[in-house]
C-alpha cells in the first residue's frame, strides 16, 4: 500500500513540485458555463414544446374548419337564410347575408326556359365542438338557388324521358 500511495504522490505532482489540478476558481466558472448551457438548452426545449402545442390547436381548428365547409356545401342558403344545426359533438352555426340579387339561370344544354333562380351569399359560420370547447369562425361565399315555377310547368309539358343511371 505504501508503493500505491508513492506512486500516487509522484504522479501527483510536477517536475516543479506544483500539484496537478483544477483550482477553485477554474471549477466554479466550468460550473457557470454548465449551468448557463443548461439553462439555455431548457428553454429552448419549452419554447418548442409551446409551440408544438400551439401548432397541434391550430391543426385541430383546420379540420374542424374543413368540417364545416363540408357541412355548409349540403345547405342553401337562398332558402335557409340562417340558422343552427347539430350533428353529435358539433353545433354549427350560420348567417347569410345577399351580395348579389337573384337572377335565372339558363340551360344553354336543353330547354331554353330557366329553371333555377341563383344568388350569391356571403356565409358568416360558427363551428362548435361542444366537448372540447374548440371553435371555429370563417366566412365564405355560397350559391343559393330557389326552383322557379316556370321550370315545373315547362317540364309538364315536355314528355317524362327516363335517363339511364
Amino acid at each position: 500500500m505504501a508503493k500505491f500511495a508513492k506512486r500516487l504522490e509522484v504522479t501527483s505532482r510536477l517536475p516543479s513540485g506544483l500539484v496537478r489540478g483544477f483550482t477553485l476558481l477554474e471549477v466554479v466558472v466550468a460550473l457557470m458555463i454548465l449551468a448557463t448551457s443548461g439553462l439555455a438548452l431548457f428553454a429552448w426545449l419549452s419554447q418548442n414544446m409551446q409551440t408544438a402545442s400551439r401548432l397541434e390547436l391550430v391543426q385541430r381548428r383546420a379540420q374542424l374548419q374543413l368540417e364545416g365547409i363540408e357541412w355548409l356545401a349540403t345547405i342553401n342558403p337562398a332558402l335557409e337564410p340562417e340558422g343552427v344545426r347539430i350533428k353529435g359533438e358539433l353545433k354549427l352555426v350560420w348567417t347569410s347575408a345577399l351580395l348579389e340579387a337573384p337572377r335565372p339561370e339558363f340551360d344553354h344544354g336543353g330547354a331554353m326556359v330557366p329553371r333555377w333562380q341563383l344568388s350569391l351569399h356571403r356565409i358568416a359560420a360558427k363551428l362548435e365542438k361542444l366537448d372540447s370547447q374548440l371553435s371555429v369562425e370563417w366566412e365564405q361565399d355560397l350559391v343559393g338557388r330557389r326552383m322557379l315555377f316556370g321550370a315545373l310547368r315547362a317540364e309538364a309539358k315536355t314528355p317524362h324521358v327516363e335517363r339511364a343511371r
